[in-house]
């Protein structure tokens, strides 16, 4: 049995017509390979809805016939349990089926329904300050590229250096009652599995700038090696996103079991 990621990229266009006639459905159906969802993608996949909303409902319902209970939860819900040393159950990382199943039912009956003009402002609202943010943070990344000397860095020195100043700074002021994350980061480390690769793929958007000039820097590349932290519980990362997706694969997991395929990649291997 393999566990599968999917990155939003494999939905686009044709591809998503591709993905269905492909014989995956049957794959899942009989145990040998299961999908997971991260947030990065769900949360793409649901504002697709508001571009496309009969393409969307098509999509979701393909979505949700391969997982429907199987959602990560987000970074901060996981954070906030490792470094604050509250991981109850065996997959704390993971929304419990019931409340999975209550967000579809949700979702159906909302989208069923079109968006109420209301929500729909407040939803378009939303997405304006989510884009100005990651245009923010892609400029900031450009101008430590230009700023830094280019040279061949140690990644893992890189991340070691500057772990604790992220968790301080860029994760604590963000959640309630962290004053005691740093002290677990430093004792029990081992016990903090995704925030490890949290930060990793956090820093691989300012590392992999500088040491290659000719990666592009897309405003989307936070998400995207957000998404590459999930794989700590998973075989394979389905993605089309051949430059900064792939480029932080392989500095993440270059020396790992884990796989990296393009949908014709994985298409051909699901035949």
């Amino acid at each position: 049995m393999k566990r599968v990621l999917f990155d939003r990229s494999i939905f686009h266009g044709d591809k998503f017509y591709k993905l269905r006639k492909s014989n995956l459905s049957t794959l899942v159906k009989n145990g040998r390979i299961k999908v997971y969802y991260t947030p990065g993608f769900l949360e793409e996949t649901l504002l697709f809805s508001i571009r496309n909303l009969e393409l969307f409902k098509e999509q979701w319902k393909f979505i949700i016939s391969l997982n429907s209970s199987k959602w990560f939860k987000t970074p901060e819900n996981i954070v906030t349990a490792e470094l604050g040393n509250n991981m109850i159950g065996r997959k704390y990382y993971m929304w419990k089926e019931k409340k999975v199943k209550g967000m579809i039912k949700i979702a159906d009956s909302y989208f069923a329904k079109q968006i109420p003009q209301k929500q729909y402002n407040k939803t378009i609202e939303d997405i304006k300050r989510y884009y100005v943010l990651k245009k923010e943070f892609r400029a900031k990344r450009l101008e430590v590229r230009e700023a830094v000397k280019r040279a061949d860095y140690d990644f893992n020195k890189y991340v070691e250096d500057n772990a604790e100043w992220l968790i301080e700074k860029g994760i604590m002021p963000n959640h309630s009652n962290s004053s005691e994350y740093l002290l677990q980061w430093r004792n029990n480390r081992k016990s903090c599995r995704f925030t490890e690769q949290f930060i990793k793929s956090w820093f691989s958007t300012v590392y992999l700038p500088v040491v290659n000039h000719q990666l592009s820097v897309d405003k989307n590349d936070k998400i995207d090696a957000e998404q590459l932290a999930y794989l700590i519980w998973s075989d394979i990362m389905v993605s089309d996103d051949t430059r900064f997706m792939r480029e932080a694969f392989n500095l993440l997991y270059g020396n790992s079991k884990k796989v990296f395929y393009t949908l014709p990649e994985f298409l051909e291997e699901i035949k």
